[in-house]
């Protein structure tokens, strides 16, 4: 299925499964395809949006939200779960940081171009398909193979709804660092304030 076909709200109730979402074509045949996996839960909720792999070598948040989606029991759950373990498939195939195919980094090109680059069209098709679904975002990010980091959580520091909401939840994680980003925010994530959602971004590095 291409992403512009993938509705989330055409998913059942008491749903859990995996997706792979076509995005664009690949020069030696087939298409650079997004993973997704999604949990809906029986029962009406808020809709958290769980991303990871914007850096293609930041490895940890992608191993993580396979173990949590096999953890989580739909039929237990109150609204809907959205995963996206890999972003930046082009990255993640070369062990890169940023795309080799254009050069760019995916949390620097927001909001994107359907018509564009590779990145471009991953964060376009991101921006129209599953951020304007989400209550919340979490964001995981590492020191990918270049750096190493402490354990810290980043949140929207503002004293609106949104901020509040966002240093609740960051709060809420218990991450020995918490660094707080004023509005304006200036990269991939900043169309989710803008959107009216709610988000985190954690970073974790292993020592």
């Amino acid at each position: 299925m291409h992403i512009r076909d993938f509705e989330l709200d055409d998913l059942p109730r008491a749903d859990k499964r995996s997706h792979w979402l076509a995005i664009a074509a690949r020069d030696g045949g087939g298409y650079w395809r997004l993973p997704l996996l999604t949990d809906i839960g029986a029962e009406d909720g808020p809709t958290l949006l769980t991303i990871a792999g914007v850096h293609g070598d930041e490895y940890e948040g992608i191993a993580a939200i396979p173990q949590v989606f096999r953890a989580i029991e739909p039929r237990a759950l109150r609204g809907r779960l959205v995963m996206a373990p890999i972003c930046n498939i082009p990255a993640f195939d070369a062990a890169r940081r940023g795309s080799p195919i254009d050069g760019h980094n995916l949390a620097r090109v927001f909001p994107g171009d359907i018509n564009g680059e590779i990145t471009e069209q991953i964060v376009a098709w991101l921006c129209r398909k599953l951020l304007p679904q989400a209550d919340f975002l979490i964001d995981l990010h590492t020191g990918g193979l270049a750096c190493e980091l402490p354990l810290l959580i980043g949140y929207i520091h503002d004293d609106g709804d949104l901020g509040q909401a966002s240093l609740a939840a960051a709060e809420a994680f218990g991450a020995p660092v918490m660094w707080g980003h004023p509005l304006p925010l200036r990269s991939w994530p900043r169309v989710s304030a803008g959107d009216g959602i709610a988000h985190i971004t954690q970073f974790a590095q292993p020592r």
